[in-house]
């Protein structure tokens, strides 16, 4: 065996479509993706654009009308999606522990990765990860952060001591995967 030569090496890259200054160059941005299912779930609401209700019974007075939304959770590693419509007031954290809730539950089905509490929970920076209540269930303080398994966690015995990662709002990779399971389940 010989030592491979610059201009074998050269030709190489060349005929594989490369050359020096894009092998050299660093790569735009790396995608991080879950090492295993239940590791990090991308949770969103949105306000439901395919189906509308007629006023509940339960509507309160002097609130108006309340909005059917969308509530979703996306497995990161195996890109399952849980889904329910919820009647609310707006986004508001009672209504997203009880989906939440609905998610971490028991299911029929042992295989479907929606079982138990997973390692973190990423969302944007809205009114429900603001929200006391919620920062207490979770067990977390809201921090914005830039790497995803840095724990906030309190000593609270009544908390999931779930890390809860946020974003800032209108960020489009951290809606990517809510808005895809969205679509899929609107096109059945």
């Amino acid at each position: 065996m010989g030592l491979l030569k610059r201009p074998t090496i050269d030709r190489l890259l060349r005929t594989s479509g490369l050359d020096y200054a894009r092998v050299i160059r660093p790569t735009a941005a790396v995608r991080f993706q879950a090492r295993h299912a239940n590791q990090l779930w991308h949770f969103d609401m949105s306000p439901s654009d395919l189906k509308q209700v007629e006023a509940p019974l339960w509507i309160e007075e002097g609130r108006g009308k309340p909005t059917l939304m969308l509530f979703s959770v996306v497995d990161d590693r195996s890109g399952v999606t849980y889904q329910e419509y919820r009647c609310v007031y707006g986004e508001n954290a009672e209504a997203a522990l009880r989906f939440l809730f609905n998610a971490m539950a028991p299911k029929p089905e042992p295989e479907l990765p929606f079982q138990g509490i997973p390692t973190t929970l990423y969302m944007d920076n809205g009114p429900v990860s603001r929200a006391k209540v919620f920062q207490s269930v979770m067990g977390s303080e809201r921090e914005q952060k830039s790497a995803l398994f840095a724990s906030t966690a309190t000593d609270d015995c009544r908390s999931l001591h779930l890390p809860v990662v946020t974003r800032k709002r209108n960020v489009a990779d951290a809606r990517f995967r809510i808005l895809s399971g969205a679509d899929c389940l609107r096109r059945t």
